[in-house]
């Protein structure tokens, strides 16, 4: 009876179209699983200003699910050792996505853990098998750059994940994240089940018909000879006993250790980085949309790595090739930490020691909370929309305040502590202090008398900002635009003067330039901006200022910035007195 051996035909053969299909199938499936996987960091900045939930919180979420995959890996091999692996593979890809779609129900920290844990099992058992079925069916000669590939499946969806993420969460919300996630593998999994091919090395170990495993063969090469009643060999046979512990037999302990310390060195800064690298850069103030695209090209330097990778290691030794990536590695992700570490200036907002007599918030009652009273139930009455709208929205605070300052947890205790950073003792001196502290470029915010402006400058100050904080301590104060010429005429030849406080508009802006300001800052309109269509509202509204100032500038005869001077205002003598 003739005997064939099974990894030999592979060896031999050229890649075939059957081959290309596995491996294909293969890395949807880890596509699916990096996307799934990598969702919940991309989702938690988001996350976190839903709940309103301290980002320690989510620690153990993410632990959950690296837990599930942990023990999903473990447990997943030996089923499939048992019962094969490709009704583990898509068991597997439709139990994660049937928990990817419960996921999105989740409403507390508590139910996220227990979700993410579940759906961290099906994640981690889909990974392990996928890699084993390609590397069953990859030929010797290439298998290290075939399984490089598919294996950049998970990085792809972990990058796709980053791309939907910031569209989604911008438009419907971060469960949608998840719903999506749940949608494609159970999408996938009827196809999965009808084209992909059982473990030809499992048909073979448990003694399956031969019919099977020879019609396999002849799917990689059409014109292979397979003798009728052949018997077929693998090079490895059934194990016996816990499946684990093979790892560790005939000298293969010590390798095993240090694959396992190399794949958990490896996934916990993978893990690490990517789910709280969204969390740090939102934090830093860039929007979670772009936060999550910053993440993903993360993902996509892998997807490269891994293309270049797979050729050096099927051409030089593996182990070397893999010692230097990893210490190259090492010196990347040490820089992007360093990455937004220098700052370039601090904003010294400098204001009255001591709170103003606000006569219209005696007269209308406000007050830090609110204070109930018959004229606010009264006038609230009358706004039964109003009412609605405040009613169904979140409750807003001051996220760089609260929950970073100790005691300070709700509107109460805010204003309380408000209160007490008064101190009328604070000088000029203390701006020298700050000076001396800091090494970097110091701009001095609130500036509303040019013998204040000289003394920012001889304090240190690099720039001054005129700005009287909108006007609202002092009746009668000068608006920030009447206080610039005097200001802009004192210091303005040895520091920048920049103008905060009305600059709504391109002509807002031009005036301001032609009183002696070096720039503008803008509150009001970037705001509105804001909360009309978020970080795009923004871009627009600084288009619309500078389309306008444009405008302003051909209309006046003026070709650029630097040509702005007091003679395109109309009144311009008397906006300028000598100090």
């Amino acid at each position: 009876m003739a005997t064939v051996n099974v990894q030999e035909v592979i060896d031999s053969r050229k890649l075939s179209g059957f081959q290309v299909l596995v491996v294909s199938l293969c890395a949807l499936i880890v596509l699916i699983d990096g996307f799934d996987t990598q969702a919940i960091g991309y989702v938690a900045p988001a996350i976190v200003r839903s709940w309103h939930v301290d980002r320690a919180a989510l620690t153990p979420v993410f632990s959950a699910g690296l837990l599930g995959l942990m023990l999903g890996a473990l447990a997943f091999g030996p089923v499939a050792d048992r019962f094969g692996r490709k009704p583990v593979l898509i068991f597997c890809t439709l139990f994660f996505g049937v928990m990817s779609l419960l996921t999105s129900t989740a409403d507390s920290v508590q139910s996220l853990i227990i979700l993410r844990f579940i759906t961290g099992l099906g994640l981690g058992g889909a990974m392990p098998n996928a890699i084993a079925l390609t590397t069953e069916y990859a030929p010797k000669r290439i298998r290290a750059t075939t399984i490089m590939i598919m294996f950049c499946g998970f990085s792809l969806g972990a990058a796709l994940g980053g791309v939907a993420a910031a569209s989604l969460i911008s438009h419907f919300g971060w469960k949608s994240v998840f719903v999506l996630g749940g949608i494609v593998p159970c999408l996938a999994f009827p196809f999965l089940a009808a084209l992909l091919p059982e473990s030809i090395r499992y048909l073979v170990v448990q003694g399956e018909r031969g019919d099977r495993v020879g019609a396999i063969l002849r799917r990689i090469d059409p014109a292979a000879s397979i003798p009728a009643g052949a018997t077929f060999t693998v090079e490895e046979h059934k194990a016996k006993g816990f499946v684990v512990r093979q790892l560790f037999a005939n000298g293969r302990g010590p390798f095993t250790l240090l694959i396992w310390v190399v794949f958990f060195m490896s996934l916990l800064d993978l893990y690490f980085v990517t789910n709280w690298l969204p969390t740090i850069i939102t934090d830093s103030g860039i929007a979670v949309s772009r936060a999550a695209l910053i993440t993903a090209m993360y993902q996509v330097g892998g997807i490269l790595g891994t293309l270049l990778l797979g050729r050096l290691f099927d051409r030089f030794s593996p182990f070397v090739m893999l010692a230097l990536t990893y210490l190259a590695a090492s010196v990347f992700v040490l820089l992007i930490g360093t990455v937004g570490t220098s700052i370039g200036a601090l904003v010294l907002t400098v204001d009255l020691q001591v709170l103003g007599q606000r006569h219209r918030d005696v007269k209308n009652g406000l007050s830090v909370p609110p204070r109930m009273t018959l004229t606010n139930i009264l006038n609230i009455a009358t706004k039964p929309r109003w009412v609605k709208e405040i009613l169904s929205t979140q409750r807003r605070s001051f996220g760089n305040i609260v929950g970073h300052v100790s005691g300070v947890a709700d509107t109460r205790s805010l204003g309380a502590w408000t209160n007490d950073q008064f101190d009328p003792t604070l000088s000029w001196g203390d701006v020298k202090w700050i000076r001396d502290q800091w090494k970097g470029k110091l701009i001095v915010k609130g500036i509303m008398d040019s013998g204040d402006a000289e003394k920012a400058v001889n304090a240190g100050a690099d720039a001054i900002v005129v700005s009287n904080h909108g006007g609202r301590q002092l009746d009668g104060a000068p608006s920030s635009i009447a206080a610039l010429p005097r200001i802009a005429g004192a210091v303005g030849t040895r520091t920048e003067v920049l103008i905060d406080g009305g600059i709504t508009s391109g002509q807002n802006l031009m005036r301001a330039l032609a009183l002696g300001a070096k720039g503008a800052m803008i509150g009001k309109a970037m705001v509105y901006g804001l909360g009309a269509s978020g970080e795009e509202g923004v871009r627009r509204v600084i288009g619309y200022i500078q389309k306008e100032l444009d405008i302003t500038m051909a209309l006046t005869g003026v070709n650029t910035v630097s040509e702005i001077d007091r003679r395109v205002l109309a009144d311009w003598a008397s906006n300028w007195t000598p100090v």
